[in-house]
């Protein structure tokens, strides 16, 4: 009796997205979140809480829609450009709602500004941890880590230490706590003692209306870092009393 032929089935790793509470910076682990790729309904492969595996994905770039319960919905778009094609990460920092369900309160800066591409922001009172020594050669950070904070996101801001801009970081390999490896080196100088801080994300949408929240505090100002038709500002702003977002002229 001839043996059947074993069937093989082979699957592609098309997408990983990953979730994030934009405020906190911890995961969401909702089971309900319902993803729309290229206005197509899409169920997911969890791994693990906050992390969504897509298969067999045709890697052309598409739009996308997240909805989770409590959270703003997100649309977007992919661009396998942008975010590698081997390993096609892309991360997403969902906006909590205020909710009678829940306890948090925030504090909200929010307008319309024509051509904003991007909004976040880092706090100026607090920092994760500090650079000890930066090796450029091997694109190595060593930190002062006294915590062992975790570094689990992608991306970090390096705050100039006259708090005026922030670099953004970009972590591809995590050694320790205390040693990570870089995509890159950063833009400006990077120094012992400079502080590493957790970016708070915002959105823009296509109509140019920003959204951007942290968590309520007495201490509450904040480095703004916003892109409006490819140049990038900075404002410092007190979520207390916030403002326009300012854009300088060149003269």
């Amino acid at each position: 009796m001839t043996p059947e032929p074993e069937l093989i089935v082979r699957h592609n790793l098309g997408l990983v997205m990953k979730l994030y509470d934009s405020v906190s910076g911890k995961s969401i682990t909702d089971r309900s979140v319902r993803f729309s790729l290229s206005g197509n309904m899409k169920p997911p492969l969890s791994k693990e809480a906050g992390t969504y595996l897509f298969l067999n994905i045709p890697k052309d770039n598409f739009d996308f829609e997240v909805n989770v319960h409590g959270y703003e919905p997100m649309s977007g778009r992919i661009d396998f450009a942008e975010i590698g094609e081997r390993l096609p990460l892309k991360e997403l920092f969902m906006i909590p709602l205020e909710s009678s369900d829940s306890p948090r309160t925030f504090l909200t800066v929010s307008g319309k500004l024509e051509g904003i591409e991007e909004i976040e922001a880092v706090p100026t009172f607090e920092a994760i941890c500090n650079v000890k020594e930066f090796n450029s050669r091997k694109l190595q950070l060593t930190l002062y880590n006294p915590r062992n904070a975790a570094l689990s996101q992608v991306h970090y801001g390096l705050l100039d230490n006259q708090g005026e801009y922030y670099d953004r970081i970009e972590i591809v390999e995590e050694i320790s706590p205390s040693k990570l490896i870089l995509k890159s080196i950063p833009e400006h100088s990077c120094v012992v003692n400079q502080r590493v801080m957790k970016i708070i994300h915002g959105q823009i949408k296509q109509d140019g209306t920003y959204l951007l929240k942290v968590a309520e505090s007495s201490q509450a100002e904040y480095l703004l870092r916003y892109v409006v038709n490819k140049t990038v500002y900075f404002q410092r702003m007190d979520f207390h009393q916030p403002e326009e977002l300012r854009i300088e002229k060149e003269e």
